[in-house]
C-alpha cells in the first residue's frame, strides 16, 4: 500500500489539509465555517426585513397611491394627532376623551368648558330605563291565597 502524500490547504496559505475539512487546514477551515454562517444569517436578515416590508401598511403620500393602495391592502389612515379640539394645544398622553369623541387638554376636559354637544341628560336617562325595574300592581286585587 502506498503512502498517500499529504494535500496541502486549497487557500495556499503552506499548511497541510484534509478531506474532511474540504481540502483545508484548521484554520483556513474555522475561516471558512465563519464566513458561510455570516452569509447565512445575513441571508435570514434580509428575508426578515423583506416579511417586515410585506407586513406594514405603505404609507400614503398623495391620492394616486390611497386609491392604488384602496384596492390591495385597505385604506391608509394618516397619523393622528392629539390636539385639544378647544384650544389645539399638544396633549399628548394626557389628552381627556369626551364623549362626544373628543380629545380635550386638562382646562378644556369638562362638558361646560369646550361645549360639549353630548346630551348627559338623555344618557343618563336611557342607562336608568334600562337598568330598573317597572314596578306594577297586581292585575288579579281578589286573589286568594292557597
Amino acid at each position: 500500500m502506498a503512502q498517500e502524500e499529504p494535500l496541502r490547504c486549497a487557500k495556499g496559505c503552506g499548511f497541510y489539509g484534509s478531506a474532511q475539512n474540504h481540502n483545508l487546514c484548521s484554520k483556513c477551515y474555522r475561516d471558512f465555517l465563519k464566513e458561510e454562517e455570516a452569509a447565512y444569517v445575513a441571508k435570514l436578515a434580509a428575508q426578515l426585513s423583506l416579511d417586515r416590508v410585506v407586513e406594514s401598511k405603505p404609507a400614503c403620500s398623495d391620492a394616486s397611491d390611497t386609491a392604488k393602495s384602496a384596492d390591495t391592502a385597505g385604506p391608509c389612515e394618516p397619523k393622528k394627532k392629539t390636539r385639544c379640539l378647544a384650544c389645539n394645544k399638544k396633549v399628548g398622553l394626557t389628552g381627556f376623551k369626551c364623549r362626544c369623541d373628543g380629545v380635550f387638554c386638562g382646562t378644556h376636559r369638562y362638558a361646560e368648558q369646550h361645549d360639549c354637544k353630548f346630551n348627559y341628560k338623555e344618557a343618563g336617562r336611557n342607562v336608568l330605563a334600562k337598568q330598573l325595574e317597572l314596578v306594577r300592581a297586581d292585575k288579579l286585587d281578589n286573589r286568594t291565597a292557597i
